[in-house]
């Protein structure tokens, strides 16, 4: 079986549960055009959409492991940020939920959560249990940087919420762009489709 087919076969097993489109995208770190295409009538790979699939499952297992990735991220904001005021963390659900907690531990800030509801249309939404983010200096943490829809419409909700994002931070940034937006977004790693 390819690599296609084990995608294809993850994508239909994860579609036949009752994720979106966007949450399998999520989940198997693939950017929703390729999802989009997994899912479609099954096909060559010639016309498959370019992507990178990254998988840090062997990292994200153990806490230890994820608060190290945490410190290295938090170390870079540090860098990035010149002494620049900050009050909160924000991790973009689902995945740099984990990764901001640590962060936000790290560098004695408080946190918060943000899930995507609808990227299309830039809505999503502020958890009600963690800080609030009105008039806070806000650095935003993610796993993966793809098409940059999600972070977008995280900066996005967070100026109509009356903050204000100061740094991107993810663990692979799969752009060749280091802004979203305005918002300049670090990463521990990118990666770049070579075509030869």
């Amino acid at each position: 079986m390819s690599n296609i087919d084990i995608l294809r076969t993850q994508a239909l097993e994860l579609k036949q549960k009752g994720l979106s489109q966007r949450e399998i995208a999520d989940e198997l770190h693939l950017s929703s055009t390729a999802v989009e295409w997994l899912l479609g009538p099954k096909k060559s790979s010639q016309g498959a959409p370019p992507d990178v699939r990254i998988g840090w499952r062997s990292l994200g297992v153990y806490p230890r492991r994820t608060r190290y990735l945490a410190q290295a991220l938090a170390d870079i904001a540090r860098e990035e940020l010149h002494g620049k005021q900050v009050d909160c963390v924000i991790g973009v659900a689902i995945n740099g939920i984990s990764l901001a907690t640590y962060v936000a531990e790290e560098m004695g800030l408080e946190l918060s959560v943000y899930r995507a509801l609808d990227e299309e249309k830039k809505k999503g939404t502020f958890g009600a249990n963690f800080a609030s983010i009105k008039g806070k200096n806000c650095i935003l943490v993610d796993d993966v940087l793809g098409t940059g829809a999600t972070l977008a419409g995280a900066i996005d909700m967070l100026k109509k919420e009356g903050g204000k994002a100061v740094l991107a931070l993810v663990v692979v940034n799969k752009r060749s762009e280091d802004f979203v937006g305005d918002v300049k977004v670090r990463g521990l790693i990118r990666t770049l489709a070579v075509h030869c």
